[in-house]
């Protein structure tokens, strides 16, 4: 009866391992969480019923069930027990049953442990190593089954593996199996660590390494010990030609294990077992002009030494890999601006990873689910570092480009420099800026210069990918000599081109895609105004025809996954009331427990608070179930306007007539209004919501939400 269990759990550990090698693959390609998560479920219960049969076969050979083929071919009455045991993996079908046991640890141990491992990443790796369970167990099923009957069974075994006859090489097979996988995997794994895990991991490398190495030593001990005269002389390099051919022929047991090496190597993800080069993003201090030529270089902060940092641009769905390397004298993270990616791979400093100190690296590796403009940018001091110029573009194409002749992506910023010295002004905590509408810059550029211009062509179709990258400043924007489309919002696209009919309004971390047909006449410019500072961001110089027709009205783009509108009568109420600044009605808040009035807030750095609190809580602002519709009424009891920022989601507002708009991450509140918004909990993780007037954030307007 027992083999018949151990027979029966192995065929259940095959289903499992055909659904995982499916479902999370689907999964991670349609961005369903649900079946992503479903590999976890899987993984775990293959190592119960994979356990359940070598327990199974383990017991045949402890009783000495000779009814069971491998046991009476393998084992022996009179044996000691510990040989006993040791025959479960003296055969081939037992070593690839112990192997498969193995491989299935290590899967769950991926599903279980790997926290900062991507989600559609670890979807993808636990498929594919369900596709090599579902190879070794189909082959121990059908035609290496280790539970066959023998009929009639013989009065006692036909011993045990010679080799296995010694206590050393008795053990030797497991220690080695798991000792050495183990090594390889915590030894290329700890990429997927945060830094202050890896010395954790040390640990288990080194044991990891002395159990692959005992096992070794022990069995090579065992060897000696077992040796007659006739075998040393041969092991000292008397062996005949004929017998050393014979050894050098690889058995078929000796196939099946590297099988199973490399089946182990083909189910963890790529880079595991092979050093693979990561493009570096480093921050670093650098001098640059940006200013006019009779001003000196202004010394800025920024990926790559430029301003902005270099454009990142990957293909929907794909891979986004990049090693940040700090090279700066303060702690730093980046942070993938709108991304919605693994809550690991935020980048948010004290919450989602520790901030990287200087001369350290992180990984970030995340996959891009949706098409779009984004931005990365530091999340460390942000309003200090962003100030400085950690910033950059960041582009997901979609797979069916948009008819257009080209694009520009226009990263608008502004800074606040000393006319004197030219250099980036220091005093990011000076309380007029905090508890004001924020550091406001007196020198606005477009991609790190204050004069762009662009060439152009009259009826030329363009794809202006517009970024707000400045600490506070809302840009007004008008576009001149262009007629243009609003076709996405925040990277989300809209249903329908909307056109640009008045003035185009972009808050902080905001951003727009617009399609604009150049009107102007050659000779003439086009422009891209910022009607708040009379002020063009962009000069088009017109040289040229495209066309001397104009294109219809562009279609919309194709539309991201999870766009689907939140049900809103069965969705959570919550409510976030914003108070402080200057000219508030903040009286008191709660700050490290206390409460405190303005007075002392103010001498502490907290001029704003969230509900009462002036600062991040240790508790979110809720905790929320994983596809769990939200209605969230923000409340701006102050007289400044706030960027408001999701992180890891997008959401819609909710206008006085109940209908919806597009999707966005960054809401703009003015001062004294009340907005609503409504999302549907679709990622899994800590997720910060906070001001992107970088200084508000720094001094108060700061919370997060649980999504499990």
């Amino acid at each position: 009866m027992i083999p018949e269990i151990g027979h029966f759990a192995l065929a259940l550990a095959l289903s499992l391992a055909v659904v995982q090698s499916v479902l999370p693959i689907l999964g991670a390609s349609h961005g369903n969480v649900r079946r992503m998560q479903s590999a976890r479920s899987s993984a775990i219960r293959q190592v119960f019923f994979v356990g359940v049969a070598l327990a199974a076969l383990m017991r045949s050979f402890v009783v000495s069930d000779f009814t069971v083929r491998n046991v009476a071919e393998n084992s022996h009455s009179l044996k000691p027990l510990l040989f006993k045991i040791a025959g479960t993996w003296g055969s081939h079908e037992g070593s690839l049953l112990l192997w498969v046991l193995i491989l299935t640890v290590f899967g769950a141990g991926v599903a279980v442990l790997g926290s900062n491992i991507p989600a559609a990443t670890k979807a993808r790796t636990l498929s594919v190593r369900a596709w090599i369970s579902v190879g070794f167990l189909s082959f121990l099923l059908f035609t290496s089954n280790p539970f066959d009957r023998v009929s009639p069974p013989p009065a006692d075994g036909s011993d045990l593996n010679p080799l296995l006859q010694d206590v050393g090489l008795a053990m030797h097979p497991p220690l080695l199996y798991f000792g050495g996988s183990m090594a390889e995997v915590v030894r290329e794994g700890t990429r997927f660590l945060s830094p202050q895990d890896r010395d954790a991991m040390a640990i288990y490398l080194f044991d990891a390494e002395v159990g692959g190495g005992r096992g070794h030593r022990e069995g090579r001990r065992g060897v000696r010990r077992a040796e007659d005269p006739d075998r040393l002389r041969k092991r000292r390099g008397h062996w005949p030609r004929s017998e050393r051919n014979e050894l050098m022929r690889p058995t078929r047991r000796d196939a099946l294990k590297l099988a199973g090496l490399a089946g182990l190597g083909a189910g963890l993800p790529r880079g595991l077992f092979a050093a693979e080069d990561i493009p570096e993003l480093s921050a670093q201090v650098a001098r640059l002009q940006l200013l006019p030529d009779s001003y000196p270089q202004t010394e800025v902060w920024g990926y790559g030494g430029t301003i902005p940092g270099r454009e990142i641009r990957v293909g929907q769905g794909q891979r986004l890999r990049r090693r940040f390397v700090n090279d700066l004298p303060q702690a730093s993270s980046i942070h993938w601006h709108g991304i919605r990616i693994d809550n690991a791979m935020d980048g948010v400093s004290g919450l989602t990873q520790d901030a990287v100190a200087p001369g350290g690296t992180f990984d970030y590796d995340f996959v891009t689910p949706d098409a779009g403009t984004y931005w990365y940018h530091a999340h460390n001091r942000s309003w200090e570092q962003v100030a400085r110029g950690l910033h950059g573009p960041l582009i997901v194409d979609e797979a069916e480009a948009p008819d257009v002749d080209r694009e520009e992506v226009l990263v608008l910023d502004d800074w606040l420099l000393n006319p004197e010295t030219g250099q980036i002004d220091d005093s990011f905590d000076h309380p007029m800026m905090m508890s004001h509408s924020g550091r406001t810059g007196n020198y606005v550029t477009t991609n790190g210069r204050y004069n762009l211009t662009l060439p152009v062509r009259r009826h030329e179709r363009l794809r202006l990918r517009l970024i707000n990258a400045s600490n506070a400043r809302i840009f007004q924007l008008k576009l001149s000599g262009l007629e243009g489309w609003i076709v996405a919002l925040d990277g989300m696209p809209l249903a329908s081109p909307a056109p640009v009919e008045d003035v185009l309004v972009l808050g902080p971390a905001q951003r727009t895609d617009l399609i604009v047909d150049v009107l102007a006449e050659e000779g003439e410019t086009a422009d891209l105004v910022d009607v708040g500072e009379n002020f063009s961001q962009v000069v088009f110089t017109v040289s040229g025809t495209a066309s001397q027709t104009r294109r219809a009205v562009p279609v919309a783009l194709p539309p991201n996954p999870k766009m689907d509108l939140p049900d809103l009568a069965g969705a959570t109420p919550l409510r976030l009331v914003m108070s402080g600044g200057a000219m508030g009605r903040m009286d008191s808040a709660i700050l490290k427990g206390e409460r405190m009035g303005f007075r002392e807030l103010a001498a502490a750095g907290r001029f704003w608070a969230f509900n009462g609190v002036a600062e991040m809580t240790d508790t979110p602002l809720a905790d929320l179930g994983l596809g769990e519709p939200v209605r969230l009424v923000i409340v701006n009891d102050t007289v400044f306007p706030h960027a408001m920022h999701l992180h890891g989601m997008h959401f819609r507002e909710v206008s006085e007539d109940g209908a919806l708009g597009p999707l966005r991450d960054t809401i703009l509140v003015g001062g004294r209004e009340t907005r609503e918004i409504t999302f549907t909990v679709d990622n899994p993780g800590d997720w910060l919501f906070h001001c992107h007037m970088l200084g508000h954030a720094a001094s108060g307007m700061t919370t997060w939400v649980r999504v499990a």
